[in-house]
């Protein structure tokens, strides 16, 4: 009994110290792969959630993505569960990870931008593990989703430090390299605990704008960029951060105005953040973590490059480019495959309860997506954001490839309907009958909601706003 007991011991002072040298930067890839991996059959599974910002699921090579800017996310998809047809809940930051964290509809939040904070009374996925006895940790790099976002409840470790200085306009951030290593020191703090599962979150930056992905990547993929439909049109410089019919002001990088050269830079990050999600995944594997977690990849919006006439931004857009998000999920005991039935990041909180072998939540509208018979109960999926690109209010629903998108502000309200894949021509008027189905059903979703009727606003101070204004949000 006593050599086993120092025989566990052992095999856990192994693996932190695995981790160590990881973080450090020490040692050799051969090294890594020797740390044996301690057992831990009985114990709960750890959930590590990886979220990245501003990923269209299109560039992903296992979603479609021709470009070659994602070996390591494709070699995870392989041994995943992947649902092809994933969608956020509004196409800007807060609202979205608010939704993913606590499993709740951003109406029912009372999250309408990323001005508004997350109420302390809301329990949050984090809050549920931990009160299970998981210990939690968080890596964001985001400064939306600072602690002042209400985010990290729950958290008993939360960095979201920015110490970076992003090069166009000098806003503070902490790109996908910084990320990866503060993980990595996450991961060295909480897997300290063998005998506890532990929750770890990292949320990247990248590829958010302004584009600007390390030396060489944009010119590896400018050439192709310029042979795809529109890459050698210019566009004007906005002066504002709006992106209808132009380079968003916060986006321009003088003098270029070539549509290529910004697409061709998203693609760079997209490349560059594919590199530290695989490092990454490749630390957890060697300190022998991966047989015993649930790993999770998803984004929390896309990022619109022309789609109705949009550049490079995102908030305004409730469309197949704003919302449709990679879901990958990847668990010990499961096989991989694909998922076709349309579902939405308000699911993944349920799901991963039920994973958890957690007590389910029966006020959540989200569904199991792996219980019996929820790959055929797929279909609607709604999604609204406020203003944040001075173009009002946006709410709807996507159903079976049609998008009905209700607009309203000061100017009234205005109803679109658009068809996949065109976002471009509108046809509420032409096909009437199918525009008031949509509207009843999305009445019908707003009737069930419990409603926040007031937001709860941060406290925006003059340097808060100056940052929100850098990240492309206009500040109201």
């Amino acid at each position: 009994m006593i050599n086993q007991v120092l025989f566990s011991s052992l095999q856990r002072a192994c693996a932190a110290l695995a981790l160590l040298a990881i973080v450090m930067g020490c040692g050799g890839e051969s090294e890594q792969a020797a740390v044996p991996a301690a057992p831990r059959s009985s114990a709960p599974l750890n959930l590590i959630l990886i979220t990245v910002d501003t990923l269209r699921a299109d560039h992903v090579g296992a979603y479609g993505g021709e470009l070659g800017l994602t070996p390591n996310l494709d070699a995870f998809a392989a041994e995943s569960i992947r649902f092809d047809s994933s969608y956020a809940t509004a196409p800007i930051t807060l609202p979205s990870m608010a939704t993913l964290m606590s499993g709740m509809h951003p109406p029912e939040l009372g999250i309408r931008n990323n001005l508004d904070r997350l109420r302390a009374t809301t329990p949050t996925l984090a809050d549920r593990l931990r009160s299970a006895g998981w210990r939690t940790g968080a890596v964001v790099s985001n400064y939306i989703l600072g602690e002042d976002s209400g985010i990290n409840a729950g958290f008993e470790l939360f960095d979201a430090q920015v110490p970076d200085a992003e090069e166009v306009d000098q806003r503070a951030e902490r790109t996908a390299g910084p990320t990866t290593d503060a993980a990595l020191a996450m991961l060295a703090s909480l897997g300290d605990a063998a005998d506890r599962a532990f929750l770890l979150w990292v949320h990247y930056l990248d590829p958010h704008g302004p584009y600007t992905p390390p030396p060489g990547m944009r010119a590896a993929f400018l050439e192709q960029e310029r042979s795809r439909p529109g890459g050698l049109d210019t566009l004007p410089v906005l002066p504002d951060d709006t992106s209808r019919g132009g380079i968003p002001h916060y986006q321009h990088i003088a003098p270029n105005r070539e549509v290529a050269f910004y697409r061709a830079g998203y693609d760079g990050e997209i490349h560059h953040l594919d590199a530290e999600v695989g490092r990454l995944l490749a630390a957890i594997r060697s300190a022998g973590l991966f047989e015993r977690s649930l790993v999770v990849f998803t984004a929390d919006h896309g990022e619109a490059l022309g789609e109705d006439n949009l550049w490079f931004a995102h908030g305004s857009p409730v469309n197949e480019a704003g919302l449709h998000v990679p879901l990958l999920i990847r668990a010990p005991s499961s096989e991989p495959g694909v998922r076709r039935d349309a579902v939405s990041l308000v699911d993944l909180h349920p799901t991963l309860l039920a994973m958890l072998k957690l007590p389910a939540d029966a006020r959540l509208l989200g569904r199991d997506l792996f219980s019996p018979g929820a790959d055929e109960l797929g279909g609607d999926i709604f999604f609204g954001t406020s203003a944040t690109a001075g173009d009002g209010n946006k709410a709807g629903l996507r159903r079976n490839g049609d998008w009905y998108v209700r607009r309203w502000g000061p100017s009234g309200v205005r109803e679109q309907l658009f068809r996949e894949p065109d976002f471009d021509r509108n046809l509420a008027w032409k096909e009437a009958g199918t525009t008031a189905a949509l509207r009843a059903v999305l009445d019908q979703h707003y009737a069930r909601l419990r409603q926040v009727k007031q937001s709860r606003r941060r406290n925006i101070s003059p340097e808060a706003r100056e940052r929100l204004s850098a990240l492309g949000y206009t500040v109201d």
